[in-house]
């Protein structure tokens, strides 16, 4: 009975963490109690090994937090001495900590948190300590809590913080011993000090906002995957010299450097995955004039700028890359500039296009294979602009030559009355277009643009899947 009352006493006192109830854990045990007792003994006949296993989908199933206790293994352990047995000697539902810091925590808070993860036995360790803000005034409390995520600091593999103070993440400098780390975040963070997680700290993923290289101290030769906001320019080539493996690479925001800054060029032999975000065109074009990625696959660029096309076309011949999937979105690129680069990449499987108010008809009419509108001859054999192109995605604020649509799917010759239909691109699966004009006037005449092609749209349809959207952009 006293083990009983215990297990419902930390139930109780884990829920304030969220200001939960007890609620949920009575109605929980009301329910079991009205099962038959021949399911009631049916369950209990089930060996200790089948029960954890069950209690393991639970867990993963209801995503159980420490600061969502009436989900998890605290609820298992409020149900009866039997489950509470068993969830307290199952360590993998405790392998996965999350503990949100809020203003009102306190030290039992902190106690159970650390009961938490000293269940959690010898197995690898997922870590997510998370606060909405910066609350130096709660270090106290927390750094017990800190200090047991540091001894146990061999076995994470997985470590996000959220919102930490300088002072707390000072602790984890410390720590000397060996490192499994796989994967470490770090968002909202105020950094006065380097961040240090010990000589032998080698993350294959990283994931940072607002947080620059001078204040992290890691090793980044085992590096895969990076992700990053607010980065300067130079560190972003910095990041691509210091981490040869990398695969992946997604900068958004990236701020411009200082202008006496000089760069080196860059060869990375393994990065597939790139996905740039730059406002500015000097930085955007510069960093096309010093890299040269050979394996790159995928591309997408962000620019409220124009889109630095010789530098790309530059970037592209000398990589000689075979990208299938390329993404631009820039206010100013022109519709010849996207025809030679269309004409470079023969592997191009997917194109996003969002070119806000860049009217791009003459790469449309390049595009399009019905002699009705096509700047160029249609005969068969023709070898077509983008031959492997599966999916086209299109946003623009200009009207659209919604004629235009079937000629990308087919070939069509017209001689007089007589329309010849040839291949054209078949392997073409999907073409979204987003028309989002700024003005009424302009939103009324893609409209009936749109209604004069309507039935050959229609038919379109039943080759591929057409979405068309429409939407009127308001700015404020």
């Amino acid at each position: 009975m006293d083990s009983t009352k215990h297990a419902r006493e930390e139930q109780q006192d884990s829920s304030h963490i969220e200001q939960t109830s007890e609620d949920s854990v009575e109605r929980a045990r009301y329910s079991i109690s009205q099962e038959s007792s021949e399911s009631k003994s049916s369950i209990h006949r089930l060996p200790f090994e089948v029960l954890a296993h069950i209690f393991e989908f639970y867990v993963e199933v209801t995503k159980a937090w420490f600061y969502k206790p009436v989900k998890g293994p605290f609820l298992l352990g409020a149900i009866c001495q039997l489950w509470r047995d068993i969830a307290w000697t199952t360590p993998s539902l405790w392998a996965t900590f999350t503990f949100k810091l809020e203003d009102n925590a306190s030290e039992k808070q902190v106690q159970l948190a650390i009961g938490w993860l000293h269940r959690s036995g010898e197995l690898p360790l997922s870590i997510y300590f998370h606060s909405h803000r910066q609350m130096p005034e709660m270090e106290p409390i927390i750094s017990p809590l800190i200090d047991v995520i540091i001894q146990l600091f061999a076995r994470c593999r997985r470590l996000e913080l959220t919102g930490i103070s300088s002072l707390a993440l000072s602790r984890f400098s410390r720590y000397q011993g060996p490192s499994g780390l796989r994967f470490l975040r770090l968002r909202r963070m105020k950094l006065t000090t380097p961040f240090y997680l010990g000589s032998q700290a080698a993350p294959t993923e990283l994931n940072i906002q607002d947080i620059h290289l001078n204040f992290l101290v890691i090793d980044w030769s085992n590096l895969t995957d990076f992700s990053a906001s607010g980065l300067h320019f130079d560190e972003v080539l910095q990041v691509l010299s210091l981490a040869p493996r990398m695969v992946r690479c997604c900068q958004d925001s990236v701020t411009s450097s200082t202008p006496s800054t000089r760069y080196q060029s860059i060869i990375h032999l393994h990065l597939k995955d790139l996905l740039m975000e730059l406002h500015d065109n000097s930085a955007i074009a510069s960093f096309f004039q010093y890299t040269t990625f050979p394996n790159l696959s995928h591309c997408q660029v962000k620019t409220h700028s124009a889109f630095p096309t010789t530098a790309f076309l530059g970037f592209l011949d000398r990589s000689s890359c075979s990208i299938q999937t390329l993404g631009i979105t820039t206010s100013s690129i022109s519709g010849e500039g996207l025809i030679q680069i269309a004409r470079v990449l023969h592997s191009l499987t997917n194109l996003i296009l969002d070119t806000s108010h860049s009217p791009l008809h003459p790469f449309y009419n390049a595009l399009c294979e019905d002699s009705r509108y096509a700047n160029h001859s249609i005969l068969p054999g023709n070898v077509v602009l983008l031959p492997l192109l599966q999916h086209l995605s299109i946003t623009t604020a200009c009207l659209f030559p919604w004629a235009c649509l079937p000629g990308i799917r087919h070939q069509y010759l017209h001689k007089g009355n007589t329309r010849t239909i040839l291949p054209g691109r078949l392997d073409l699966k999907s073409i979204t277009v987003s028309f989002e004009p700024a003005s009424d006037f302009s939103f009324k005449n893609g409209v009936n643009d749109y209604q004069k092609t309507s039935a050959e749209l229609v038919d379109l349809k039943k080759d591929l899947d057409l979405s068309l959207k429409f939407k009127r952009k308001r700015y404020i």
